[in-house]
């Protein structure tokens, strides 16, 4: 009321006393009306920020919930995984935790396990594998446990990948041109703990695929020696390896390239003294495998009889400096 009569504009102030008498009777009323409606917008605000809380507790609390759920679904599928003993349901469990985890190694590792079991990766369980791997292999290699996971799947291809529908063994070179990429992932991370080893894998794997063209192309010189030492690393590596497959597999490795390649190591300064010393290691390799299979038996046979044609090439490819 103040503020109207005191208005500079005399045409906004009280026009006559009857109009002030009325405003003065009146004012009460108005203020009553102003502050109810000031609580009104005030409960309004207090019911609106309420309802905004309740949403963020109930959308964090959800999203926890759904965490939760997710942690629960995965260890689930994990634990079936690992504790039926049927084969396929196995294998239908961990596909589905990697589904639920993309970028998660434990299922493919259980995966890469259970094709190991009867020593032959099949062409279909190949198929299986990189049809669930790869799609996720970027989220995959974010994983600080890929390496791992990587040098596992290596070794699957390199000792027991069959690249036939057949089921039977694929030739070496097959099987290590498969692996190549695994062993170069799986090298890839300094800090992996078979790092070493995993290292060797590759650089065995690389010369395996590039010599050929390389002797063609008259460009092989240089990279025999450095192929000796991994080989030599590798023999040393796996004379505890519990795995007869594996320790036949690479004392042939090493036999063949003996066998192969004598003229080339020497070419390359190795030490005949050093080859033999080669053949007498993997001769001790192929010696400690106790066979439990015929398929192992026939492999070890025919190792213990490349370690004389081993030597024997070696022999011969250093006579000459002898005389």
């Amino acid at each position: 009321m103040i503020a109207k009569a005191t208005q500079p504009d005399p045409a906004d102030r009280f026009q006559d006393c009857a109009e002030m008498a009325y405003a003065l009777s009146h004012y009460r009323e108005e203020d009553a009306g102003h502050r109810q409606e000031l609580t009104r917008t005030w409960r309004r605000f207090v019911a609106l920020a309420a309802a905004s809380a309740l949403g963020l507790v109930l959308g964090v609390a959800g999203t926890v919930g759904y965490n939760l759920s997710l942690n629960s679904d995965y260890e689930h599928w994990m634990q079936i995984a690992r504790t039926t003993s049927v084969e396929s349901e196995s294998t239908k469990a961990y596909l589905r935790a990697a589904s639920i985890k993309p970028g998660e190694v434990a299922p493919y590792e259980g995966l890469a396990d259970l094709y190991r079991s009867d020593q032959v990766f099949t062409l279909a369980e190949e198929r299986q594998f990189r049809e669930a791997a790869l799609p996720r292999l970027e989220a995959l290699r974010g994983s600080s446990e890929y390496a791992a996971m990587a040098f596992n799947v290596g070794k699957l291809y390199w000792y027991n990948y069959a690249a036939d529908g057949t089921g039977a063994p694929a030739t070496r070179s097959e099987r290590i041109r498969a692996a190549a990429q695994w062993m170069r992932d799986a090298a890839s991370d300094a800090e992996f703990e078979q790092h070493a080893l995993a290292q060797a894998y590759a650089d065995i794997a690389d010369f395996e695929t590039r010599i050929v063209p390389l002797i063609n192309e008259g460009s092989d010189a240089g990279l025999y020696a450095p192929y000796f030492e991994q080989l030599s690393f590798l023999v040393d590596e796996l004379a505890s390896e519990e795995n007869g497959v594996v320790r036949l597999e690479t004392a042939n490795l090493a036999l063949d390239a003996l066998c192969t390649y004598p003229r080339k190591f020497r070419a390359d300064d190795v030490e005949q003294e050093q080859l033999f010393e080669l053949a007498s290691r993997a001769e001790q390799l192929v010696s400690s495998v106790h066979p439990t299979t015929d398929a192992l038996d026939g492999e070890r046979a025919r190792a213990l009889a490349l370690v004389g044609t081993a030597r024997q090439a070696v022999t011969d490819a250093y006579e000459d400096v002898e005389a």
